[in-house]
């Protein structure tokens, strides 16, 4: 996973109302024992959401097929290509890439992300891969 404890990353995080995208706040500053949070800007406020702290997960700022934005953790197919496959931030290089259930790896800069569907992601749908 991606280094969520960056300020001001884009990023998805399960909230009782479910999925909500937005930045990351770790905790509140000066407060040990706040519970992560996601803030959400809207035209005239900002609210935060309490998030589960194992399913925040950054976005690659890739857009998919359908424009829908690419998280880190999502799972992704590109049935033209036979690929499909769970997406994965590489520390190594600071990149997305999609890890095929084999261990092949697609780099979004030889592969489009605009190629592929998102289909789910590994904290929904843990043994989709299985099926993939």
């Amino acid at each position: 996973m991606a280094d969520v404890n960056a300020k001001h990353l884009m990023c998805r995080g399960k909230s009782e109302l479910g999925w909500v995208e937005g930045y990351f706040l770790p905790q509140m500053p000066d407060v040990m024992d706040s519970a992560p949070m996601i803030y959400v800007f809207g035209e005239s406020d900002c609210t935060g959401f309490c998030v589960e702290p194992e399913t925040v997960t950054a976005c690659s700022g890739l857009p998919s097929k359908t424009g829908k934005l690419i998280f880190d953790q999502d799972i992704v197919i590109d049935r033209a290509q036979k690929i499909a496959g769970l997406v994965e931030y590489s520390e190594e290089d600071g990149s997305y890439a999609i890890v095929t259930k084999d261990g092949k790896i697609h780099r979004f800069d030889e592969t489009p992300s605009t190629d592929f569907y998102i289909v789910g992601n590994s904290i929904d749908d843990p043994d989709y891969l299985d099926f993939v």
